[in-house]
């Protein structure tokens, strides 16, 4: 296999190839984020007493949440073609021979084998078998911008392609797991106004919901800040080239974004988290909650940018 550099252009800023690769990140994101909330928050929760109509609530919009996440990526294969029929080496030798081809064919695997799942999760019966082909393709999914992006190419590899993975899989827990909160998890709780009560002294299933997608997201971010001091050190090789070139300062304007959308989440879990369990409002949560995925959603956008943005000489 060739090892070829990862082709990056000066291009404008909504260019075709930064919108195509937001598109693969936000069909990352949400197929990894569904899978993520459904299998470490809703999973667990639907085992507590009086929360079992959770987890058969919460299924609907998790599957269209998966749905629109594998959409996305299978929308993006054939766009990602046209783009490699126009590299200097070629369109198979860029497909067969190039570490760019090999992520393009762990995208296709794996829209495969999401499809493949979420066709087998149908009706009413929220099948674990077909959940667990979708959650394969989702471990399997951050190998393909690792493959196919820079990472692959800025030494020492053995740092920036394993900083990468863990980058992808917890942005898709964390982003992707707010998005699942917001669109399946407080509709799901409506479900359980006529369902049996829980015990008198424990917390209401709102406060329940929210710890549980905490205690994932909390651990994810953590690794997100990590991983990204380790991937942007590795690409900027000085402090200077933060201010001093185009990367770097598209690089500053994703950490602002990424920063305002941090500290909502700070908010929302030393704030609002707390006050659930005395006034379980979803309204308290709903605000902040969506405010904090509109600015990582930007985040994805800048960072599609950053992609196709030449790394510093």
């Amino acid at each position: 296999m060739m090892s070829v550099p990862f082709v990056q252009t000066a291009d404008p800023f909504l260019t075709a190839g930064t919108v195509i690769r937001w598109l693969q990140l936000l069909g990352a994101i949400l197929l990894l984020g569904s899978v993520g909330f459904r299998q470490l928050v809703v999973v667990p929760l639907a085992r507590k007493p009086g929360l079992a109509e959770l987890g058969r609530a919460a299924a609907a919009p998790l599957r269209r949440l998966a749905w629109a996440g594998a959409g996305l990526l299978v929308v993006a294969l054939p766009l990602r073609l046209v783009e490699a029929s126009a590299r200097p080496e070629g369109f198979v030798p860029t497909l067969f021979q190039t570490h760019w081809g090999a992520g393009w064919w762990v995208y296709l695997v794996v829209a495969g084998l999401a499809v493949t799942g979420l066709v087998l999760v149908r009706g009413g019966e929220d099948r674990a078998r077909g959940w667990s082909i979708v959650a394969g393709a989702a471990l399997l999914l951050p190998l393909a911008p690792m493959l196919g992006g820079s990472a692959w190419t800025v030494e020492p590899r053995v740092l920036t392609a394993p900083a990468t993975y863990l980058h992808v899989l917890a942005a898709g827990l964390w982003l992707g797991g707010l998005v699942a909160l917001l669109a399946a998890g407080l509709p799901a709780l409506r479900h359980l106004d006529d369902g049996s009560e829980a015990r008198e002294d424990a917390p209401p299933p709102l406060a329940l919901l929210v710890n549980g997608f905490s205690r994932v997201a909390l651990p994810a971010v953590a690794v997100l800040i990590v991983s990204g001091m380790v991937s942007n050190w590795a690409r900027l090789g000085t402090p200077l080239a933060l201010f001093g070139t185009g990367y770097g300062r598209v690089l500053l304007i994703k950490l602002a974004l990424a920063g305002a959308a941090f500290l909502l989440g700070l908010y929302n879990w030393r704030k609002v988290r707390p006050s659930l369990a005395e006034r379980p409002d979803p309204g308290e949560l709903r605000i902040p909650a969506s405010l904090e995925a509109i600015l990582g959603i930007l985040v994805l956008l800048v960072t599609a940018l950053l992609v196709v943005t030449p790394l510093p000489g």
